[in-house]
């Protein structure tokens, strides 16, 4: 599926338009007690707003605005700079190193009061953008020289450790049914990589103990999306889910849990014991493709995630060159039960979905190309075809039926009901996945919202994310609303909780409730202005120098 949901509720944004007057409700409006160069942020929750300089703290009171503290680090600490920073929304906590003393010194300072909870000089070379917090367990987690190590929440000392291992916190999955710590640690710089041996450590933990209970080396070098591999900093790394932690689409890596199982996909789709470590089966599995001459350049988001039942993986294979295949695997052996080739030299295959015992694949779609030519470095974003559906028996891999070719592209699919939906440029298809017969064909010239671009359902609502708008269908395909916004990018247009949706264009953020379809309030951009979006979007926060402003964003 093409369409990332990001969190922006964890993010951050660079607005760059025109400011107009904003017509969300003003909370409070006030300013940090420091020039708040470094961090501008909100909790999720929107309990604390914190403001930092490389040399002070200012916090504030988020449902109020008044100031709780403001103090600098010598009174805090005692040291006269903080060097790197980091806010752990979930210990309420923030995480700073100081070298004033010779030594890396990490210190913890509670966030509701400016209270120095503790502080270690014992963490040398420690670097807080390699490091995660496991809440079961109470403690931190970073790679340091030495290894893998954990650091008690209220204390700051060392909990135990795990020698030998390298590179980045990549991905990992806490068990909470055996208080287990599964971990994927790999290297991001090739010379590293080199020097490793391409080494790569999938580990478990177990957190009673602080003992590894097993660890398996996975070879490789881990996939970096083009662009993002020539200026990789610690800004690039957004955390991405509970189970996914340090990374960003960037990094093409997973690490699954199913059952008692584990699965790294990482050039390739590799399935582990989960009681010993040991590995089961590999199956070649790409997450990109390459393109143009010698690979000059790599096409992203057109490789289908991998489909788990319990049973069976299904796959959407490019291995072969351009030749493209559906695949069904037994699960407990990794052994191919069919294999069902793809005509078409340009097909991708961004999405397969299972409905009923047919398998349905998503041709074409909405991709990412990232490479070079005489120009220099290139990023962009296209539709690529040939469009359409088609849909296999998942037993026998046989060609059930397939769609007409779509008009000029496809969005992503979804079910609800048991029923396929799907748009092109102009029309939203409804579609028995059994047969391929079409239900409702429904003409979106009608809602004024342009182009299809995504598709999502909310309610009782199907809603059309179109490149001038949104407009939503009842299940019989009548039009129910619609809302104008002029040159909607969809890759920033997000669903927040059960009924709000934040619609993003070049200029401007819309709120919108979508089982009304009314059109809560907006704000248009301005140069230097960061906004972040909090609490489930009931909380929109504008940032500006030491400026800050908190809107409710009320819902009908």
């Amino acid at each position: 599926m093409y369409k990332s949901l990001t969190a922006t509720v964890l993010m951050m944004f660079m607005a760059s338009s025109i400011f107009a007057q904003a017509n969300f409700p003003v909370t409070w409006d006030t300013k940090f007690e420091n020039d708040a160069d470094y961090w501008r942020f909100s909790t999720d929750d929107g309990k604390f707003v914190i403001g930092t300089t490389k040399k002070e703290v200012s916090v504030l009171n988020g449902g109020d605005g008044r100031p709780l503290w403001k103090k600098t680090f010598m009174e805090i600490a005692g040291v006269k700079e903080a060097g790197s920073q980091q806010i752990m929304e979930a210990s309420q906590a923030l995480l700073f190193i100081s070298k004033q003393r010779g030594n890396d010194e990490l210190f913890c300072v509670d966030l509701k009061t400016g209270t120095k909870l503790w502080s270690n000089d014992q963490f040398n070379g420690i670097n807080l953008g390699n490091l995660i917090f496991i809440p079961e367990a109470g403690c931190y987690v970073v790679v340091q020289k030495k290894g893998l190590t954990f650091i008690d929440e209220k204390t700051g000392q060392e909990k135990g450790s795990v020698e030998g291992i390298k590179g980045s916190i990549g991905r990992y999955v806490y068990m909470r049914s055996t208080n287990q710590l599964l971990l994927f640690a790999y290297q991001l710089n090739s010379l590293k990589a080199i020097g490793s041996g391409f080494k790569n450590d999938l580990i478990c933990i177990d957190l009673s103990t602080y003992k590894q209970k097993w660890n398996t080396i996975i070879k490789g070098m881990v996939e970096i999306k083009k662009l993002a591999g020539k200026s990789f900093s610690i800004f690039d790394w957004a955390t991405v889910g509970m189970n996914k932690g340090i990374g960003s689409g960037n990094v093409l890596v997973d690490l699954l849990v199913r059952g008692d199982k584990a699965y790294i996909i990482m050039n390739g789709l590799q399935a582990f014991d989960l009681s010993n470590g040991n590995k089961l089966w590999e199956v070649e599995f790409d997450l990109s493709l390459n393109r143009g001459l010698g690979g000059s350049s790599q096409m992203y988001n057109a490789v289908a995630d991998p489909l788990f039942t319990k049973d069976h993986i299904y796959l959407a294979s490019f291995e072969k060159g351009r030749d493209k295949s559906l695949k069904k695997y037994e699960i407990e052996t990794g052994k191919l039960l069919w294999e069902t080739p793809i005509d078409g030299r340009k097909v991708i295959i961004p999405q397969i979905s299972l409905i009923n015992g047919v398998l349905v694949a998503q041709i074409g779609g909405f991709i990412n190309l990232q490479g070079e030519d005489n120009s220099g470095s290139f990023s962009k974003w296209k539709w690529q075809g040939p469009f359409g559906l088609k849909g296999f028996d998942a037993a026998t891999g046989k060609l059930k039926w397939e769609t007409e070719k779509f008009d000029d592209r496809i969005t992503n699919m979804i079910v609800t009901d048991n029923t396929l939906l799907a748009a092109d440029e102009t029309s939203l298809y409804s579609i028995d996945p059994a047969s391929g017969d079409k239900g409702f064909t429904v003409k979106l010239k009608d809602a004024k919202a342009g182009k299809a671009q995504y598709i999502f359902s909310s309610g009782k609502h199907i809603l059309v994310l179109g490149e001038d708008g949104l407009a939503a269908y009842n299940s019989k395909g009548a039009i129910q609303y619609s809302l104008a916004a002029k040159d909607v990018e969809m890759n920033s247009s997000n669903e927040y909780g059960d009924d709000l949706y934040y619609i993003a264009t070049e200029d401007e953020m819309i709120a919108v409730d979508l089982p009304s379809g009314k059109e809560i309030g907006r704000y248009e951009f301005k140069k230097g202005y960061i906004y972040g979006i909090k609490n489930e979007g009931s909380i929109f926060m504008l940032y500006k120098d030491e400026k800050v402003t908190r809107h409710q964003v009320k819902k009908t």
